[in-house]
């Protein structure tokens, strides 16, 4: 700024002395003789600039937002006084006085083309030279740093307001644009500098992409390709684009089907291509061809929301594992065979029409705890080829009004998203009977449940409930049900079955353990069953000796105890 007042000093004392001091400018556009014969005497002593006048660019201090700004856009001097010389009456409004009276015109305040080349420029060729630093593709132009001019000396210079915001050190956002801090969070590196993220533009994908900020420690700016048409396009996006560089932020522009105009989809994607610094762009298409170097897919990003809420279960078990009634397992299998042939049935074959229920598919698994569900699940889940994410539902849950629904919509959402299935496990808390309203914390349990129905009923994904108590399930759900499948109490030659299956073949156990009395004696589950088996060989191993059928009767003893039913006869 000190720079631009020796100029404008030099100007104005030029000025003065061409026309004399009882020039006014507001006389109108008619001058008389001896304003000519002043406007005569000042021209061959333009331009004002010193040759040896330094360069705006050495008078920066370094790290400054100016120094920042010129570094980032590769400014050169010439440009930055130009930034300067436009963005002076911001800063202090004695600037308007001094531009309306070197362009003789009380109306023209803010200064033009040729005031910025009067004054920056040592002599008549450079001003005209300079001329080129208001062509499209030049910097200050190419970046819309400052609104194009098309090189004409008589137009206003005028910064963008993402530029006045930046060097001012003001906040704000234009309404289409959100700044995220991707905190504390696991960084995964983008595959390359132009990421297509394959899937809804719906949390999951919000949170794969602060994911790639975390990993480059910058804030994600969003752009809201909706709201930005709303706003006037293109401009709207030049303004986020802009303030995505000023803030050295990762920019996220989806969803891209929200640019119903062919026209507006591929400026958007010239434009993105052309910026430097990371750009993701959320779509549910295939990726725009030769935007990005390796889509990334939607299923890896809802990971990353049902990881706080859900646990994933790895498969271990296949379809030989399941020791249940043979009814039990054709309904599972019938439950994997609606999943896998959806598509042709609900699609090809025309089924998923207005009488439709849906395409999601849901099942309820039925029974005492430890008899399988997880296991069928899992199964399922791995015959399929799908993800398998099991719900915590005290992680879900909570105890403030409208969380519990936020939650679930953050987990349904993100399913539907990849394709994962969802498990909710002992979820008769969650789905049980609606009760009568007696109080505040009845009225919003049953908006809970009344949340849960209407989610139920457009979801498009596989969500499998496991309940100990099916009589407490609530009417309405179960209506809402594909499967509803039993899970009993073993019988005793499943339950035999599941003792010589929980026993490892290198595990080192006496010879001649009846276990088909153990079998016959003790009605417990599969669950059960794996618990005895467990820590009657952690205490035969802290006793340095074979698993015997004494270390078997303790952990028996052990697990009724724990059940509520000691048995007799039995010391634990």
């Amino acid at each position: 700024m000190g720079l631009l007042d020796r100029l404008l000093g030099r100007a104005v004392e030029t000025v003065l002395a061409a026309y004399g001091a009882g020039h006014d400018p507001r006389r109108g556009p008619q001058p008389g003789s001896e304003e000519i014969a002043g406007v005569v005497r000042l021209q061959p002593r333009l331009p004002f600039r010193a040759p040896d006048e330094p360069s705006p660019l050495d008078l920066l201090e370094p790290g400054s937002r100016p120094a920042r700004l010129a570094e980032r856009f590769r400014l050169t001097g010439f440009d930055l006084g130009v930034l300067i010389i436009a963005l002076a009456p911001e800063v202090d409004l004695r600037y308007e006085r001094l531009y309306a009276f070197l362009h003789d015109d009380v109306n023209r305040q803010r200064p033009t083309v040729d005031l910025a080349l009067t004054l920056l420029s040592a002599s008549p060729g450079e001003k005209l030279a300079r001329l080129e630093h208001f062509a499209a593709d030049a910097p200050l132009v190419r970046h819309r740093l400052i609104k194009p001019v098309r090189g004409r000396l008589a137009e206003p210079i005028q910064v963008a307001e993402p530029v006045v915001r930046h060097l001012l050190g003001l906040g704000g956002l234009p309404p289409w644009c959100e700044l995220i801090d991707p905190g504390e969070r696991p960084a995964e590196p983008a595959p390359g500098p132009r990421v297509y993220l394959s899937g809804a533009d719906g949390p999951a994908t919000r949170e794969v992409a602060l994911s790639i900020a975390a990993a480059e420690r910058a804030p994600l700016l969003v752009l809201d390709l909706g709201t930005a048409v709303e706003h006037g396009w293109p401009q709207a996006m030049e303004a986020a684009l802009l303030e995505a560089t000023l803030r050295d932020a990762v920019l996220l522009a989806g969803d891209l089907d929200d640019l119903d105009d062919p026209g507006d989809r591929r400026a958007l994607l010239r434009a993105l291509a052309r910026r430097h610094g990371t750009t993701l762009v959320a779509g549910t298409d295939a990726a725009p061809h030769g935007f990005a170097e390796r889509p990334v897919p939607a299923r890896r990003a809802a990971r990353r929301v049902l990881s706080g809420l859900a646990q994933q279960v790895l498969p271990r078990h296949g379809w030989d594992d399941l020791v249940l009634p043979a009814g039990t397992v054709e309904q599972l299998r019938e439950l994997s065979t609606h999943v896998r042939h959806r598509d042709q049935v609900l699609d090809t074959w025309g089924f998923g029409g207005a009488l439709s229920p849906g395409r999601g598919v849901t099942a309820l698994f039925s029974g005492p705890s430890g008899t399988g569900k997880t296991t069928a699940a899992e199964i399922v889940a791995s015959d399929l080829g799908l993800d398998l994410y099991r719900i915590d539902l005290s992680a879900v849950v909570s105890k403030y009004v409208g969380e519990t629904e936020k939650n679930l919509r953050r987990i349904f959402d993100a399913a539907e998203e990849s394709g994962a299935i969802l498990f909710f496990d002992e979820c008769d808390a969650l789905y049980g009977k609606r009760s009568e309203v007696r109080d505040s914390h009845d009225r919003y349990a049953n908006i809970e449940t009344a949340f849960l129905l209407q989610r139920m009923d457009v979801y498009d994904g596989v969500a499998i409930l496991a309940s100990n108590l099916r009589q407490n399930m609530d009417d309405a759900f179960t209506r809402r049900l594909r499967f509803v499948i039993d899970f009993p109490v073993p019988d005793q030659a499943q339950r035999l079955e599941l003792w010589r299956r929980h026993l490892p073949s290198r595990a080192d156990v006496e010879p001649g353990i009846d276990l088909t009395s153990f079998a016959a004696r003790f009605k417990i589950t599969g669950g059960n069953i794996r618990n005895i088996v467990l820590s009657a060989a952690y205490q035969a191993a802290a006793e340095g000796c074979p698993i015997g059928e004494r270390h078997l009767l303790h952990a028996t003893g052990r697990e009724h105890q724990k059940l509520g039913r000691p048995l007799n006869g039995v010391q634990p």
